[in-house]
């Protein structure tokens, strides 16, 4: 979840954990929205690899689509 200008946008992956668990995303909306502290974990390895992976391959699919259909709009980073 992001705001963009005066919006806020839920992902796709926000939706998947409302459905799962409507706490778990008002506990999230909180800590965006300032209401709650960030909770720290320690570091995951694994987990660090994997979004690694995981950007890569998203680039990579996005530059095919880009190549085939044209530029797409892009949201800001760090939203």
């Amino acid at each position: 979840m992001f705001f963009l200008q005066d919006r806020f946008i839920y992902s796709a992956s926000d939706l998947a954990i409302a459905v799962g668990c409507e706490y778990q995303s008002l506990y999230l909306l909180d800590i965006k929205l300032g209401l709650r502290p960030k909770p720290h974990f320690a570091p995951d390895e694994m987990l660090e690899r994997s979004a690694e992976l995981g950007d890569v391959h998203e680039r990579r699919i996005l530059a095919e689509l880009e190549e085939k259909y044209g530029p797409t709009m892009r949201r800001p980073t760090g939203a």
